[in-house]
């Protein structure tokens, strides 16, 4: 097993991002919020970090934090990518950005349009959504952000077993 390898996600409101990052081999997690310097140290260790459509998001938002975006502007890149229906490489400034690292997305094993929840849904797996609303218009509460920390946690843990 690769010993760089890790399992991410992350999850960006208004004024707060969260990255989760699990190592395959330990099972231990890096939960960062909101720190840019924080995710440039964990990025230093050159992990292999994979995901599910993490080629069509997360790999921008992690791109975002990684050129020093405050948590307004990843809520911008995250907004053009989601709510617009553009695709992360389309914006303007992440365009010009070059940061770098691997990553393989496990969407690609799977049949085309199958969600992550579709495909835990089929196993027989447990669902977890956030109850905490995407469109604040304020920072998390920390009890909102311990809850979306659980649910970050859980997303990453279920991409986990499909390796």
């Amino acid at each position: 097993m690769n010993e760089s390898l890790f399992i991410f996600d992350c999850e960006v409101f208004a004024f707060d991002w969260l990255f989760v990052f699990k190592h395959k081999a330990t099972g231990e997690y890096t939960v960062i919020h909101n720190d840019n310097e924080a995710v440039k140290q964990f990025m230093e260790q050159e992990p292999l970090l994979a995901g599910f459509n993490n080629k069509h998001y997360d790999q921008f938002i992690l791109k975002a934090v990684l050129a020093d975006y405050t948590p307004e502007e990843v809520k911008v890149v995250n907004d053009f990518i989601i709510v617009q229906g553009h695709e992360g490489w389309e914006h303007p400034d992440l365009r010009e950005s070059r940061v770098y690292f691997d990553q393989y997305d496990l969407m690609d094993d799977c049949q085309m349009g199958l969600s992550l929840k579709a495909i835990e849904a089929h196993l027989g797996m447990d669902i977890r959504e956030t109850t905490v609303s995407f469109n604040l218009d304020r920072p998390l509460t920390p009890e909102e952000l311990e809850e979306v920390i659980f649910y970050c946690k859980h997303d990453v843990d279920r991409k986990s077993t499909r390796l």
